[in-house]
C-alpha cells in the first residue's frame, strides 16, 4: 500500500488488490487546529456571588472564573456549571434522566454519555456507535483530573481499544469544553469516524417551555415538546455545506447551507448558547424535541475526524463492486465548542444573537459604519457564453447582456428616482471566467467597455454612497489557463482521482452527461489564484463569491483538510482585505472579519420536518457587524413576498438585473438571471427602495428586540428604539394588535415614524 501516500485505507471484505495512485503526497505539514490562537473573552463582572452550594454533593468544584463555577463527578466525567448571577445550573447530562419515560435503554445510556463515537471495523467494513457510558464510565475507562485550567477527564474505550481526551475550561463568560484529536490513541482494530462532542449539555425536559435554534439558512426554530415524533428524524445538518470532495451521481434535495456555526435553548427564563470556536469545518448541528428520541429537547455538536467515500472499482463492463475508501489520518488538534449562559433578559432570538455578535467581535471584527443612505444591491450581469450552432458545428457564443455604459445609464435612472446607496456587483466581466477559466487577472471583456468605463461607473456609485465589486472565480472551472491545469491543478478524492462536478439536469436532478464538467481548483493554488486576482483589479471591490462559501478537503498534493482550508481562506482573506474592499455573497463565519459588506444572506431555512419555522438569525447578526442584503428577490416567484421578508428582517434588498434579454440564458450557469431584465424591474425596484428607505431611516444603528409569528404568515419586528413592523404575506388583511395591515404588505410603527 505504499503508492498511497496520503494515507488512505481501502475497507472491503475479501477485496485484496487496489487501486494505486502515485501522484498524491502528504508529507507537507499543514497547521494543525491547536495551531490557533483565539482570545479568551475579558471577564464580564466584579461582582460578588453567594457561596452557597447548589450542585450535586456527589461533584467536586474544579474552578472558578468571573460569574461562573466548573463543578464534576471525578468518576463519570459528568460536568456541571454554575450561573452565580442567577443561581442557574447547567449539566452536560440530565440529572432526572433515570425518570425518562420515553427513551430507551440505548437512549438512557446516551443520556448518561459525554462522548457518542461512530466507528469502522476495517476487516469487516463494519460501522458501530459507542458511548461513554456503556464503554467507558460503566467499565472503569473514565480517568478526570484538574489541570491548570480546569479540567481533562480521558475517555478510554476499553472493549473497543481507543482512547479520547476532553479538556473543559472556563473562560469568565463562558466554558469551553474541547477534544484533543491530536492525543486520540486507537490502538483496536477500529478506526474512528465521528465525535458527538456533549450531546445532552444542558437538555431541557417536557416540562420546559422554549425552543432549539439550529443556524442553518437564515436559521431555523424547533420547538420544546413540538409533538413531531411520526416519521420524523433527529435534525443534522453539516456546519458549511457538503464536503464538495464526494460528489454524487445524482443532486439531493437543495438545502441552505449552514453560514454560522452555532446552535442555542431557549427556556422561559434561562438559555444556553453553543459556538464551534475550533475545527467547525469538520463539525455538524445536531437536535432533537423532546418525544422524538428521549424525554428532554437536545443540541449539541458533532465532529468528524475522517471522511469515507463510497467508490466502485474493477472493469469497464459492470463487473465492478463499491467499496468504502477510508481516510488513515484522522484530525489533528483540537475540536472545540464555546458554552455561554443566557439570563432572563437574553433567552429570545435577539439575545442570542447578541451574544454571537459579541463574540465575533472579540475574535477581531470591527463593526463596519452603516451607510447613511439605505443600501441596495444589484447584481448585474456582464456578459455570458452560452453553446450555440453553426452550419451544424456546436460553437460558444459570448453575448454582452449589460456593458459599463449600460450600467451607469441603470445608475442614472435609479438615482433619477431618488434611489441611492446603490451597490453594483458585476458578474461575467472577465474574459477568463466566461471562458471557464479561473480568473487570475483584470481581463475585462473589451466589448464591455474599457477600464476608464469602469471607474466611471465605479466615481459614480461612490458619489452617491454606494460602491462597485467584481465577481471573482478561483474555485471552480472548466478549463486549463492562467497558469492552472484541470488534470494536475484540481482537487483529488480519497482514491487520488481528480474530482469532477457534474452539471445537473433542472427536471431530473441527475448529472447531465452532454455537459462539460467542472473542477475544484486545489486549495492552496485557490488562495494564490485569489490573491494574483485582488491585486490585479482596478480601485474596485471584489465580490469573493465561491472563495468565501465553498469549503472542501483536498487529498492532492497538497492535502488538506476542510479546517485547514478555512485556515488558509481566513489567512488570504484579511491580507487581500488590506489591498481592497472585499464584498462577501452568503459568506461564512471565518470570512467575516475581511468583510466590508454581505450580501446573499439566505431568506429561510432548510426545512426538515423537525423544523417549525425559519428565522433571520443569521442576519439578526450580521447587521450588527456590517451593511448587509438579501438573497436576489426577483428570482422567485413570487418578488414581493420575498422582499417583505427583507423588511422582516432589517436588511437590504438585492436584485439580479440585466440590461437585456436572452432566451439562451436557460441554458447557462447565469440561468438565475432569466427573469433579470431591467426594464421590466426598474419600477418595482424603486417602489421597493421607498420603502426600505423608510424603514432604514428609523432603524439605522438600532438592534433588534425581538422577531415573533404572531399569526401564520405574519411577522412582527421589534427594535430597541421603539420601532417596529408588521409584514402580512398572507393573500388577505390582518388585523393585529387592532392594526389593520393589508394583504402582502407591512406597516411600520414606533419610534418617531
Amino acid at each position: 500500500m505504499s503508492g498511497l501516500k496520503n494515507g488512505l485505507r481501502l475497507v472491503c471484505v475479501g477485496l485484496t488488490a487496489l487501486l494505486l495512485c502515485t501522484s498524491c503526497d502528504s508529507s507537507r505539514i499543514l497547521p494543525s487546529l491547536t495551531d490557533i490562537a483565539l482570545p479568551d473573552s475579558p471577564v464580564l463582572t466584579t461582582e460578588t456571588f453567594s457561596e452557597e452550594r447548589h450542585v450535586p454533593e456527589s461533584m467536586d468544584l474544579i474552578s472558578e472564573k468571573g460569574f461562573l463555577a466548573l463543578y464534576a463527578n471525578m468518576e463519570t466525567g459528568e460536568t456541571a456549571v454554575e450561573d452565580r448571577r442567577t443561581g442557574n445550573l447547567w449539566y452536560s447530562n440530565p440529572v432526572d434522566r433515570e425518570e425518562d419515560a420515553d427513551a430507551s435503554g440505548a437512549m438512557k445510556n446516551w443520556l448518561s454519555s459525554q462522548l457518542v463515537v461512530t466507528t469502522i471495523e476495517e476487516a469487516s467494513n463494519t460501522y458501530k456507535t459507542n458511548n461513554s457510558y456503556v464503554s467507558c464510565t460503566k467499565r472503569g475507562g473514565v480517568i478526570a483530573e484538574k489541570t491548570k485550567d480546569g479540567l481533562k477527564v480521558t475517555y478510554n474505550f476499553v472493549k473497543e481499544k481507543y482512547t479520547i481526551p476532553v479538556y473543559y475550561t472556563l473562560l469568565g463568560d463562558s466554558l469551553r469544553a474541547e477534544v484533543a484529536a491530536d492525543e486520540i490513541r486507537e490502538d483496536g482494530d477500529v478506526s474512528i469516524l465521528t465525535i458527538a462532542l456533549l450531546p445532552t449539555m444542558g437538555a431541557q425536559n417536557k416540562r420546559a417551555e422554549g425552543f432549539i435554534l439550529v443556524s442553518n439558512g437564515s436559521g431555523g426554530v424547533i420547538g420544546f415538546n413540538n409533538g413531531k415524533t411520526e416519521g420524523v428524524s433527529a435534525y443534522r445538518m453539516p456546519i458549511y455545506g457538503d464536503d464538495t470532495v464526494t460528489v454524487q451521481a445524482q443532486q439531493l434535495n437543495k438545502t441552505e447551507e449552514t453560514l454560522l456555526p452555532v446552535l442555542g435553548l431557549s427556556a422561559s427564563d434561562r438559555g444556553l448558547l453553543a459556538i464551534c470556536d475550533r475545527g467547525a469545518g469538520q463539525g455538524y448541528l445536531n437536535a432533537s424535541p423532546a418525544g422524538l428520541q428521549t424525554g428532554y429537547n437536545t443540541a449539541g455538536f458533532e465532529f468528524e475526524l475522517r471522511i469515507t467515500q463510497l467508490v466502485t472499482v474493477g472493469s469497464d463492463d459492470g463487473g465492478g463492486r463499491d467499496v468504502t475508501m477510508l481516510e488513515k489520518t484522522k484530525t489533528r488538534g483540537r475540536f472545540g465548542v464555546r458554552y455561554f449562559f443566557l439570563d432572563a433578559s437574553q433567552v429570545g432570538l435577539a439575545g442570542m444573537a447578541d451574544v454571537t455578535a459579541a463574540y465575533y467581535r472579540t475574535l477581531g471584527i470591527t463593526i463596519r459604519e452603516q451607510p447613511k443612505e439605505a443600501p441596495v444591491y444589484l447584481s448585474v450581469l456582464g456578459a455570458i457564453r452560452y453553446p450555440s450552432s453553426v452550419v451544424g458545428f456546436p460553437v460558444d457564443v459570448t453575448r454582452v447582456m449589460t456593458d459599463y455604459t449600460q450600467a451607469s445609464e441603470m445608475l442614472d435612472y435609479l438615482v433619477d428616482q431618488q434611489v441611492s446607496g446603490v451597490r453594483m456587483l458585476y458578474d461575467g466581466w472577465s474574459r477568463s471566467q466566461l471562458e471557464g477559466k479561473i480568473t487570475t487577472k483584470y481581463d475585462s471583456l473589451g466589448s464591455l467597455g474599457s477600464t476608464k468605463d469602469l471607474i466611471v461607473l465605479q466615481s459614480a456609485l461612490t458619489a452617491q454612497g454606494g460602491g462597485l465589486a467584481l465577481r471573482a472565480s478561483t474555485v471552480k472551472y472548466f478549463k486549463s489557463g492562467n497558469g492552472y491545469s484541470l488534470r494536475s491543478d484540481s482537487i483529488r478524492d480519497v482514491l487520488c482521482r481528480t474530482v469532477e462536478l457534474p452539471f445537473y439536469k433542472r427536471n431530473t436532478f441527475f448529472a447531465d452527461n452532454d455537459r462539460d464538467t467542472g473542477r475544484m481548483l486545489s486549495i492552496r493554488q485557490s488562495a494564490q489564484a485569489f490573491d494574483r486576482l485582488v491585486s490585479a483589479v482596478p480601485q474596485v471591490g471584489v465580490l469573493i463569491g465561491e472563495y468565501g462559501n465553498t469549503l472542501y478537503t483536498d487529498y492532492g498534493g497538497d492535502v488538506y483538510k476542510r479546517y485547514q482550508a478555512e485556515k488558509l481562506a481566513e489567512k488570504t482573506l484579511q491580507a487581500a482585505a488590506e489591498k481592497v474592499a472585499l464584498y462577501g455573497d452568503a459568506p461564512y463565519a471565518y470570512t467575516w472579519a475581511s468583510l466590508a459588506e454581505a450580501v446573499n444572506l439566505p431568506m429561510t431555512t432548510t426545512m426538515y420536518s423537525v423544523v417549525d419555522r425559519a428565522v433571520p438569525f443569521v442576519q439578526m447578526v450580521l447587521r450588527q457587524l456590517m451593511p448587509c442584503g438579501s438573497s436576489a428577490v426577483n428570482i422567485s416567484g413570487n418578488m414581493n413576498r420575498d422582499f417583505l421578508r427583507t423588511i422582516a428582517s432589517g436588511i437590504a434588498p438585492h436584485y439580479e438585473v440585466s440590461a437585456s434579454f436572452l432566451e439562451e440564458l436557460k441554458n447557462t450557469d447565469a440561468v438565475s438571471y432569466y427573469g433579470a431584465d431591467f426594464d421590466t424591474l426598474k419600477k418595482t425596484i424603486v417602489e421597493q427602495y421607498a420603502d426600505w428607505s423608510d424603514l432604514y431611516s428609523l432603524i439605522i444603528g438600532a438592534k433588534m428586540l425581538s422577531y415573533a409569528e404572531p399569526q401564520t404568515g405574519v411577522l412582527k419586528t421589534t427594535y430597541d428604539n421603539g420601532v417596529y413592523t408588521v409584514v402580512n404575506l398572507n393573500t388577505s388583511p390582518i388585523t393585529l394588535d387592532g392594526e389593520r395591515v393589508p394583504a402582502e404588505d407591512f406597516i411600520i410603527r414606533g419610534g418617531t415614524s
